[in-house]
């Protein structure tokens, strides 16, 4: 808070009056939200201990991420704030894509926001020699065999234990090895399509929580966001019409929602293992990564 008053992002007063209140929030990665009179005025983010156990500096990635694409609309800027260690974000105005009801015109209007936001980010230039450019998380799904350490010594018969059995099965693997022989960095990626990281406001949607971003395979953000709009409830063809309307270079495979569905059900494990868990969530979505990898074969005949 002292770096944010120095900074005059804050006032120090209004701090001492309680007009400025901090919250933690539930996330992978430090996060605490700064609000000005119940209004969001930033968030600051700070490594986790998966990021710290993997070596992967999520706030440097994130500052670079939010430098090169400091034009771009549908990101937050980073804040004037030397936090040494934690990165301080701008709040966009609206509310998470997790809080529009499904089926109404919001929720069209959202999904269609969303593809818009897309669009811009995966046709942005890519300036300068990629090498000196921010590289977008690869899923881990994509090469089970080398797992980060955050993922080791998974305990038999555990819920994690069972995400990566299914990495193993060969129909599965085949999707996996498509994906991965396909990733690419060509393109600027967000990494991380979720409900959550989608803030919508009237007609446009922001882009927000940016650890993951970089140069990275566009694909891997249209199966994240198809994923994440038929969990709550939709189809996601308003989503894909619009995206591919306008120009998108992404393209829709079994093989990558295959790494979708792992992924997303590694992420229910960790939820599972807490009090109030989702343990259901995750069967299913180990089912549909038994069921998209079933797809991909019938497809690709097996290659």
């Amino acid at each position: 808070m002292a770096r944010a008053v120095e900074a005059g992002l804050l006032d120090a007063g209004e701090i001492l009056d309680g007009i400025i209140a901090v919250f933690p929030q539930s996330r992978s990665n430090v996060v605490h939200r700064v609000e000005r009179n119940g209004v969001p005025v930033a968030y600051v983010k700070q490594r986790g201990a998966s990021s710290l156990l993997d070596g992967d500096d999520v706030v440097l990635n994130e500052r670079s991420v939010l430098t090169a694409l400091v034009r771009l609309e549908c990101i937050p800027s980073a804040l004037p704030v030397d936090g040494g260690n934690a990165v301080w974000v701008q709040a966009m105005p609206g509310r998470p894509l997790a809080e529009i009801p499904c089926g109404s015109a919001a929720f069209d209007g959202a999904c269609r926001g969303l593809a818009q936001s897309l669009v811009q980010l995966h046709t942005w230039s890519v300036d300068g020699p990629a090498a000196e450019l921010p590289r977008a998380a690869e899923p881990w799904a994509l090469r089970p065999g080398n797992l980060p350490p955050s993922m080791a010594g998974s305990p038999p018969g555990s819920a994690f234990s069972a995400v990566l059995e299914l990495a193993r099965d060969p129909e599965v693997r085949a999707a996996l090895g498509h994906a991965a022989a396909g990733w690419t960095r060509t393109a600027w990626i967000h990494g991380d399509v979720s409900a959550n990281n989608v803030i919508i406001h009237g007609d446009k949607a922001s882009l927000v929580d940016l650890e993951g971003a970089g140069l990275g395979c566009p694909d891997w953000d249209l199966a994240t966001a198809v994923s994440t709009l038929r969990g709550l409830g939709g189809t996601g063809t308003e989503f894909l019409t619009e995206y591919w309307r306008l120009g998108g270079p992404a393209r829709l495979d079994d093989a990558m929602l295959t790494v979708r569905a792992l992924q997303t059900a590694w992420q229910l494990a960790a939820l599972g293992s807490q009090p109030g868990g989702r343990a259901a969530d995750g069967a299913q979505q180990l089912e549909a990564a038994r069921r998209h990898a079933a797809s991909f074969l019938a497809t690709h005949g097996g290659r």
